[in-house]
């Protein structure tokens, strides 16, 4: 994989990640699971995505 698009995936992954996990934690407090969950995921997504930005 090209140099620029791990660059890429790994700025995406960590925004995706960081969002994911400052939306999170205020949803689950005020017990809005809906959304809560829609930002888990985004973490999980986030994590991929560095995943594959470090992998070989």
């Amino acid at each position: 994989m090209k140099k620029n698009t791990k660059n890429i995936f790994a700025l995406i992954g960590v925004i995706g990640t960081v969002l994911g996990i400052v939306s999170a934690i205020p949803f689950f407090l005020n017990k809005i699971y809906n959304l809560a969950i829609i930002s888990v995921i985004l973490i999980i997504i986030g994590l991929v995505l560095l995943a594959f930005a470090f992998g070989d």
